[in-house]
């Protein structure tokens, strides 16, 4: 089950600065010099990350390359190369075999090489699938298949190369990167083992596949003179393992290495930079000016991020030229085009230039900002910063004559905000939150639906109490609709020793003993799913998060359940090296009668991304034969970027629900985190507890951003009053006033400017 909480670590403050064996003896140095790889092959999602990690760096004086620059002799005057993710074959080939000699040379000589992901596939072995790799180190490698945060140990080598404790855990980034397996010697090559896989994932086929848990994941050593890390992972990509990229960098550059992230200036713009291409050299060079500068909040978003609903929360979308163009992002699906389309047309705007500007002429015509360079596309992106910006009034919508009476359950284990974003404004739905006091009250009695969150089962069953959980099942079966969503659903499974359940359906969970963990998981609805949901997809990629893998089960009196969809991937087992039972094949959503009432389960989350949305709809539909339209609730130029640490309390989500959502001043991120704290103006503490303050939200108050702490007791105000800079209130409305102060400031900035 997904737990919505918020986890910040002292590193979202700088990147590590320690590593054994490795002491500045307090002198001045010059910066260790950093080729970095832009080429074909090197994906610029990768690549910008290297170049927002590096650019503001003490220690490091980056320069981008490609792979002719290489084999003109770049890399002499570079102390290490740095060989971002992307596709290893691709970059191996634009090397060619003299760049990889001058690579190869380069480190035998005394050079370092840093690689994550195809980086780590390059130094591998070659082999028939991978050819003509660098054969660096004594692996080869198969890659895996999937994408999630996966679990890590490292191993007492970690701690004599890096610093890092023998047996730490963590949680890093994994993209398909290579699983090592021994293969023949290297000479001249000492290798050690950093890193072992501790989870597995196989998200994206049914086939059986040896379990990468306990497998090689990071190494680092000596190739001649030279010093290699190399990483199956990206700890490049989030700011909670800039610990571990910290302490790799470190060894290779035999010194100490730091840096600051870029961070948000209140009322810039919020600029998405397309990443599914490689950037070349002289996009590179741009963006390294446009990072020191701080002109511009730059998000790298991709075709994922696009179908997933980045574009929400930008003001403007470039497309750069560069080494190559990939008919992805807003140039791909049809669905992005549409995405793209309406982007446009709430006032965001879409630039391109080189290789990138033809397919998108194409694609939007005079609705695309297509200029010759990058410098041009520049001024452009500036002016629109300065031309004026007008907020919108609130959303408002007139209800339905008769709307569905719906009751989205807000309370201890669950909280459906996700959800009541999606129908909020869909004038065929009155929503309202219930908690489980009001439900053994008797709201259901004029309730239509009832949506039962995710959070976590046994606290919604306990709090519900006897009177609750009698109030739901009558509700059901006398004619009222449920909708389950991950822990909603694992609440109407048959009963188990250890998890009391309200055995409404005849399935059950597949009684997995440890937790799976959460990925983007494909599912297949099934011919019943299809008649269902009417004119959907079939298969479809949703994020999972620990939801129910249902089977049948023993029978329940009158009842008519169908499954609607089915796992496609074997297993999601990102938290734990203990096998998992396979999910393909199994239920994935129910849908169906109960008595008179109609339910909806699913163990995944449709509500989290745009992506699919339409299942929500679809869902919705289904049991209530009402589809809800959906008023999208975008951002607009000049709104404040407003994070809310969201818990279960039906206080706070009528605050949220009714006032900041329709409130076009603010663009909420909720269940804000230690990345994307970093391009938000504002964050919002409702009632906070021991745990809500920590290194990431007190540097970001410290830096100047908005932290507003709505304060209910004498308990609270005691706690907030040990945390600097921190803005106390004793109200929403005093909240709004607050976040309103600010959005003034920062229009009357950005006019000014």
């Amino acid at each position: 089950m997904k737990k919505r909480v918020i986890v910040w670590f002292a590193a979202a403050i700088t990147g590590f600065v320690g590593c054994v064996g490795v002491d500045n003896g307090g002198k001045s140095a010059a910066p260790v010099r950093a080729a970095l790889f832009v080429d074909c092959g090197a994906r610029s999602n990768g690549a910008y990350s290297w170049l927002r990690l590096t650019t503001l760096s003490k220690e490091l004086q980056t320069f981008p390359v490609d792979a002719k620059m290489i084999r003109e002799g770049a890399l002499d005057r570079a102390d290490l190369i740095i060989m971002p993710g992307g596709y290893s074959v691709t970059e191996s080939k634009m090397l060619g075999e003299n760049g990889r000699a001058k690579v190869k040379e380069f480190i035998r000589n005394g050079g370092g090489w840093i690689g994550t992901c195809a980086g780590c596939f390059l130094v591998s072995e070659s082999s028939e699938s991978h050819p003509d790799m660098l054969n660096l180190i004594p692996y080869t490698s198969r890659g895996g298949i999937g994408k999630a945060d996966m679990m890590f140990s490292f191993t007492a080598d970690a701690q004599n190369l890096l610093g890092i404790r023998n047996g730490t855990r963590h949680r890093i980034k994994y993209s398909g990167g290579p699983v090592l397996v021994p293969a023949n010697p290297v000479p001249e090559a000492d290798i050690k083992v950093v890193a072992t896989y501790e989870s597995d994932i196989n998200l994206y086929s049914s086939k059986e596949r040896e379990t990468m848990a306990g497998k090689v994941a990071m190494v680092a050593g000596t190739y001649g003179k030279g010093r290699i890390f190399a990483s199956a992972v990206h700890p490049e990509v989030d700011i909670n393992d800039h610990e571990i990229l910290g302490a790799g960098i470190s060894y290779v550059a035999g010194r100490r290495v730091s840096w600051e992230l870029p961070r948000r200036k209140p009322g810039q713009l919020a600029v998405g930079l397309m990443s599914d291409s490689s950037f070349g050299v002289e996009t590179a060079q741009m963006l390294q000016r446009l990072i020191r500068s701080g002109e511009f909040d730059l998000i790298p978003v991709n075709g994922d991020d696009i179908a997933f609903g980045a574009l929400r929360h930008l003001d403007a979308l470039i497309v750069p030229g560069g080494a190559e163009f990939l008919n992805r992002g807003c140039a791909g699906t049809t669905a992005n085009q549409r995405r793209t389309k309406e982007f446009i047309s709430r006032g965001g705007l879409l630039i391109g230039w080189g290789n990138a500007a033809g397919p998108l002429e194409k694609i939007y015509g005079s609705d695309a900002v297509l200029v010759k360079d990058g410098e041009t596309a520049l001024q452009k992106l500036r002016d629109f910063a300065a031309s004026p910006a007008v907020t919108p009034p609130p959303i408002k919508t007139e209800p339905a004559e008769k709307p569905v009476k719906t009751l989205i359950y807000t309370d201890k284990g669950g909280s459906g905000y996700a959800l009541a974003d999606v129908i909020a404004f869909a004038p065929e739905y009155d929503v309202r939150l219930v908690s489980a006091e009001d439900i053994r009250n008797g709201a259901l009695g004029e309730a239509d639906l009832l949506v039962q969150p995710d959070g976590w089962s046994p606290t919604q069953y306990a709090t519900l109490g006897d009177a609750g959980r009698k109030a739901i099942v009558d509700f059901i079966r006398n004619g009222g609709k449920y909708y389950g969503v991950g822990s909603g659903a694992f609440l109407t499974l048959e009963k188990e020793p250890s998890r009391p359940r309200l055995s409404l359906v005849p399935y059950k969970h597949d009684n997995e003993p440890v937790r799976r963990g959460s990925a983007r998981t494909d599912i297949k609805l099934t011919k019943e799913g299809l008649k269902a949901f009417g004119g959907v997809y079939s298969v479809r990629t949703i994020q999972y998060s620990d939801g129910p893998v249902m089977v049948p089960a023993g029978s329940v009196p009158d009842t008519d359940i169908k499954v609607l969809a089915e796992y496609c991937g074997r297993t999601v087992s990102t938290c734990s090296p203990k096998p998992t039972l396979p999910m393909n094949g199994k239920a994935a959503m129910l849908g169906g009668r109960v008595g008179k009432g109609m339910v909806f389960l699913t163990g995944l989350h449709p509500e989290d991304h745009e992506v699919s949305e339409d299942i929500v709809t679809n869902s919705f539909k289904f049991i209530t034969g009402v589809a809800p339209s959906r008023l999208r609730r975008d951002r607009v130029r000049g709104a404040l970027s407003v994070g809310c640490v969201t818990i279960p309390d039906k206080t706070f989500g009528d605050f949220y629900i009714r006032t900041l959502l329709p409130d076009r001043r603010f663009d909420l991120i909720a269940d804000v985190n230690a990345n994307s704290i970093r391009h938000l103006d504002a964050v919002v503490v409702p009632c906070p507890g021991k745990d809500s303050f920590s290194a990431a939200i007190t540097d970001f108050a410290n830096a100047g951003g908005l932290v507003v702490a709505v304060v209910q007791t004498d308990a609270q105000r005691e706690l907030v009053q040990k945390v600097a800079n921190i803005t106390v209130v004793d109200s929403y409305g005093d909240a709004i006033q607050k976040l309103a102060e600010l959005h003034r400031k920062t229009s009357a900035q950005s006019q000014a400017l």
